[in-house]
Order: C-alpha cells, then sequence, then structure tokens
C-alpha cells in the first residue's frame, strides 16, 4: 500500500480486521454508545422542560492503527 491512503466508512467489522491487516489506513464510524448517551441526554433535558437543539451531532469515531484498541468492533 505503499503511497496510497485508503479509507472505509461504516466502522464494520470488515473495516477493523482491514486496518489491522494494513489494508486499509482508517475507518470512519458512527459510535452508538455516544449516539445513546446523548440520544439520553436530549430526552432527559426535554423531559425537565428544557429547550434543545433540533439538530444535533455526535461527532465520528476515525479508527486507525494507533487507536483501534480503543473502540470495540461491532457485530456486522
Amino acid at each position: 500500500m505503499e503511497g496510497l491512503f485508503i479509507v472505509g466508512v461504516d466502522g464494520n467489522r470488515a473495516g477493523f480486521e482491514q486496518v489491522r491487516r494494513g489494508e486499509q489506513s482508517v475507518t470512519i464510524m458512527q459510535n452508538f454508545e455516544n449516539m445513546a448517551i446523548k440520544s439520553l441526554e436530549l430526552a432527559r433535558k426535554v423531559i425537565d422542560g428544557e429547550k434543545v437543539e433540533p439538530l444535533n451531532f455526535i461527532p465520528l469515531d476515525i479508527v486507525t492503527i494507533d487507536n483501534i484498541d480503543n473502540f470495540t468492533p461491532p457485530e456486522w
């Protein structure tokens, strides 16, 4: 892969395996744990009568060979 930078999106199990083998540079994933936490935080605010923004962004995780052990590969 000399001179190539390959990126995969979805952060699926195959992407994790390809990053580990050096066949793919990064995989970009939606972190469902972070999505659940943010959703519950927003729900709590609404229940408590607070206003929330109608559009909320949750940062994507960029998984590389250097940080891959910090993430749990999804089942798919």
